[in-house]
């Protein structure tokens, strides 16, 4: 494939794919004295339904060039929408010897907690027999709010993707910048970067830019950022850079200057206790109580593995739910399938509180309806607790479309 307007510009122009499969021109082997800036992420900086000479690498560029008088600075794009940070650290490392970066600028964003696929270009998504599936289905994360719940799944999950972009760091030698969350989600990501104690500089977008005159997203119902964003984006980015000692002094115009002392204000705000206090209570406020099948509010229990319609579980899955009542443990309304074989079956479920204490039941699987009952683990302030389940079997109509049982119902008697 030479081109493509897949995710491209609104009005369908197609735009250059490379020998490597990404979008934009060859990537070839530095030249002598040539610095390399990687820009690396999903369709964020991909340059999601925007033209080539918009996105943000294309911006930065035509600004080095300008304000440099130099290209021996580059700044390449290694970008598909549906990436996450794995899937990106696969990609760079495999093609590690052409693309030499000296920087890479990284953009994790919160929907990278969900497994990725494949990390095929252009944009193919392997199915189910990719490496990064850890279990049987794909974690799809369906609800908002779980990307930002301190949960323990959850967590891993954030501590394996930035430890992906220190391990770069550290192993290759490279520079690394970590483009933030929005300043809305900023305490969780500091307490995430505090956690993980990567070593990275971060550069946090300022909200004030959504707020303006001039729309920051491409559309009203799409949040990838616009052209008018990205070059508010690249600004922030250089003078970080500059302020870094990573790129050369360079002079700004007066209303480029505003733009980055919007961005300098933002590095030094504080982020309090109380923020950080306040974000995670209202998200533990907003895990429902029970699961039911069917019942529209218990959607947002589900993080992945389970059917919110039927009850239809995987092999493995996660539910969040919330104690209200004080409770010793946790009941689930179970069906399995018959068993004509007759071989035996078993399944393992486990509850765990915000500290990551667990409780930990193993059944045998021997009638298609039973009742099980978890003791959940004491000593939490947080009444929020996440159940997992492990079964040793499915049954399969295809090999990405398996179940093993029907959870009818998950509450605190």
């Amino acid at each position: 494939m030479k081109e493509s307007n897949w995710r491209g510009p609104e009005d369908g122009a197609y735009y250059r794919i490379n020998s490597i499969g990404l979008r934009g021109r060859e990537i070839r082997k530095k030249g002598a004295g040539v610095t390399r800036i990687l820009l690396i992420g999903d369709s964020y900086v991909f340059g999601w339904k925007i033209r080539d000479e918009d996105r943000i690498s294309s911006v930065m560029n035509t600004y080095l060039v300008d304000r440099l008088s130099t290209e021996k600075i580059e700044v390449p794009t290694v970008a598909l929408p549906g990436w996450n940070v794995l899937s990106e650290k696969a990609f760079l490392e495999n093609h590690l010897d052409l693309l030499q970066p000296d920087i890479v600028i990284w953009k994790p964003l919160r929907n990278d907690l969900q497994d990725v696929a494949g990390v095929i270009p252009p944009g193919i998504l392997a199915n189910w027999n990719s490496p990064q599936k850890k279990g049987q289905t794909a974690v799809l994360v369906k609800t908002d709010f779980h990307k930002d719940l301190a949960m323990p799944v959850v967590m891993e999950r954030w501590d394996a993707t930035l430890s992906a972009i220190q391990s770069v760091q550290e192993r290759y030698g490279i520079r690394v910048l970590v483009i933030g969350f929005n300043t809305e989600k900023r305490p969780f990501f500091e307490m995430l970067l505090h956690r993980s104690r990567i070593q990275s500089p971060t550069l946090f977008i300022p909200g004030q830019f959504s707020n303006g005159k001039k729309p920051w997203c491409i559309s009203e119902t799409d949040c990838h950022p616009s052209p008018w964003a990205t070059n508010i984006i690249a600004l922030g980015l250089m003078d970080k850079l500059v302020r870094l000692g990573w790129l050369p002094q360079m002079d700004f115009a007066t209303d480029e200057q505003q733009i980055i002392q919007v961005f300098r204000a933002e590095e030094e705000r504080r982020v309090s206790a109380d923020e950080l206090r306040l974000l995670l209570q209202n998200q533990y406020a907003r895990v429902p109580t029970t699961f039911v099948a069917g019942e529209a509010e218990s959607r947002q229990s589900v993080f992945y593995g389970l059917h919110a319609e039927t009850g239809k579980a995987d092999k493995t899955g996660v539910i969040f739910l919330r104690d209200t009542k004080g409770s010793s443990f946790l009941e689930l309304d179970l069906e399995t399938p018959p068993n004509p074989q007759a071989y035996p079956r078993s399944a393992v479920f486990k509850v765990r509180n915000p500290q990551g204490d667990q409780s930990r039941v193993d059944v045998d699987i021997t009638s298609q309806r039973m009742v099980v009952r978890i003791p959940l683990p004491q000593g939490s302030a947080v009444s929020v607790y996440e159940l997992s389940w492990h079964f040793d079997y499915a049954n399969c109509t295809s090999p990405a479309h398996c179940t093993s049982g029907i959870i009818h119902s998950s509450r605190f008697p």
